[in-house]
Parts: C-alpha cells; sequence; structure tokens
C-alpha cells in the first residue's frame, strides 16, 4: 500500500478539527437561540403589565415568584454559557473525564494508523499528550473540589455520599 502523502495528512487533521468546532458551534448557537426565545417571552410577559403596582402584585404572587425564579435561572445559565458563574464541579470533572477519554479514543486510534501510515505518529502523540491533561486536570479538580468541600460528601460539605436508611 503506497503511503499518503503530507498534505493529505494534513487536510485529514485539519478537516477533523474543523468538523469538532462546528458541533460545538452549532451546539452553542442552538442553546443561545433557547435562551433569546425565553427572554423575549419573559419580556413581552413583563410589557404587559400597566403599572408598577399590577407588576408588585404579580411578583407577589406564587407565580411571581416561579417567574422570578425563571429568570434567576436564566442568568445562572447565561454566566454559566459565558464563563463567568462556577458550575457544579461534578460536571466540569465528569466534562474533562469525557473529552480526556475521547482524545485518548482518538489518539490511540491515530497510533494504530500510524504503523500503515506514515505521518500518523505525530497526531497521535498530540491527541495523547492532550488526553492526558484532561486526564490529569479532572484528577486535579476532583480533589481540590472535595477538598474545598464543594462535593456532596467530602469533608467540608457536611454531606454524605452513602444513601439514608430511614
Amino acid at each position: 500500500m503506497e503511503n499518503p502523502s503530507p498534505i493529505f495528512i494534513g487536510l485529514v487533521s485539519i478537516s477533523s478539527m474543523a468538523m469538532v468546532a462546528l458541533i460545538i458551534w452549532i451546539a452553542s448557537r442552538e442553546k443561545q437561540s433557547k435562551i433569546n426565545a425565553q427572554r423575549d417571552v419573559q419580556l413581552a410577559l413583563l410589557e404587559k403589565f400597566k403599572s408598577g403596582e399590577e407588576m408588585s402584585r404579580f411578583l407577589a404572587s406564587e407565580e411571581g415568584r416561579q417567574f422570578v425564579n425563571q429568570l434567576a435561572g436564566l442568568d445562572g445559565l447565561v454566566a454559566q454559557l459565558s464563563g463567568s458563574a462556577s458550575a457544579d464541579p461534578r460536571r466540569k470533572t465528569v466534562g474533562l473525564l469525557v473529552a480526556g477519554i475521547v482524545l485518548l479514543a482518538l489518539g490511540g486510534g491515530f497510533y494504530v494508523l500510524s504503523a500503515s501510515l506514515s505521518g500518523m505518529r505525530i497526531a497521535s502523540v498530540l491527541f495523547l499528550a492532550l488526553a492526558v491533561g484532561l486526564l490529569l486536570a479532572a484528577a486535579a479538580a476532583h480533589v481540590v473540589s472535595k477538598r474545598l468541600g464543594l462535593v456532596p460528601g467530602s469533608a467540608g460539605s457536611g454531606q454524605s455520599d452513602r444513601p439514608r436508611v430511614d
């Protein structure tokens, strides 16, 4: 079998990265459009009030409290998407683990391909190094989160991972 040219290998690597970037961009646009639609509905509801007194009565009701809680959740979601809010540390750790495992599999696949295709070894080393870095970051995040008491069952959180027996 003939070895592929370095240009072909470069195109395959760049197109793979471009596909991942496109998927991330599409997912973030979808989340942003949902946020915008929710915001538009909530703003339209707020515009229906003719006076501050009407709005006060609404906000004092149970529906008003739910509306305010939704707004607070929406602000938290926007802040989380922009990276300015601290999300659940367990979710961040799982995200790092998933990304690390995917990159580990990708690096392993490129390593297997490097036996028959020259030039794939560089890509495999790159993906494997990224995977190891993400997995180490996940482990470090988990340890730090537990020490700071951010994870249930850790020393400072006052919660236990064990199920309660009543």
